[in-house]
């Protein structure tokens, strides 16, 4: 006997659409934005309302800093080729400073620095104990470091500190 399947018609209800709320919703998200800024506002201090001090103070201390290693007429000198240098490219400034056995590494301004520092002071030596490492003038405490280097495999560290009086710096090379 073969079975009957019955099939279930459903019907359909018409939906109503109710224009009424629809009108009131940007304005209630509009209020809601506002709010919102407000609150925002007042968690948040502006720029105006910060000190402003800070950057005044740091700008004072490398100033300080620099009079440690130059006189007068040597920060002029420094000034200059700072400016003059500018305009070369890094390729240049690289080049430079391998001739005079200076490290390559850092940002163009950095880069500038080294080699304006060398022309008015001579060429920073190696280190006088390990003869491997390049010593680093620490401008805030007026003195050099030796931080060691690199042999074949391993890693030297030396750690010597030379008062700004102690180390003696050989001619620039152009």
């Amino acid at each position: 006997m073969p079975k009957v399947i019955k099939r279930k018609v459903k019907q359909t209800k018409k939906k109503i659409k109710k224009p009424a709320k629809a009108a009131k919703k940007p304005a209630v998200k509009a209020v809601k934005k506002v709010m919102k800024k407000e609150k925002q506002a007042k968690a948040k201090p502006t720029e105006a309302d910060q000190p402003k001090k800070q950057p005044k103070r740091e700008a004072k201390a490398k100033k300080a800093v620099i009079k440690v290693a130059y006189d007068e007429d040597q920060l002029q000198k420094y000034k200059e080729f700072k400016q003059k240098l500018g305009k070369n490219s890094n390729a240049e400034l690289k080049e430079m400073l391998k001739k005079n056995d200076q490290t390559c590494t850092g940002t163009k301004d950095e880069l500038i620095e080294k080699i304006a520092d060398g022309k008015v002071l001579g060429k920073i030596p190696r280190c006088p104990h390990c003869f491997g490492g390049r010593l680093r003038f620490d401008y805030k405490s007026g003195a050099y470091n030796c931080p060691g280097y690199r042999d074949d495999t391993e890693f030297h560290n030396c750690h010597k500190k030379y008062q700004f009086s102690e180390v003696t710096r050989d001619a620039w090379i152009e």
